[in-house]
């Protein structure tokens, strides 16, 4: 279902229209696949309030989520 955002399959076929190899779209594109320990724990040890924390962390995941949806 196409929402407006891209997605991982974008992201994909740019990496392929751009000349890029499978294995160095694969290897890219699996880095923002999940989200790291470090911003959790970063965020955890911020100064933000604890709801500002919260929020921070919703939207990374959100945003996470929507781009390893699948399009088409």
């Amino acid at each position: 279902e196409r929402t407006g955002h891209p997605c991982r399959l974008d992201f994909e076929r740019f990496g392929e229209h751009i000349g890029l190899k499978k294995k160095r779209i694969e290897m890219i594109l699996d880095s923002f696949s999940l989200l790291p320990d470090e911003v959790e724990h970063l965020v955890n040890n911020s100064f933000l309030t604890e709801k500002m924390k919260r929020t921070y962390l919703r939207i990374v995941k959100e945003r996470i989520q929507r781009f390893n949806r699948k399009s088409e």
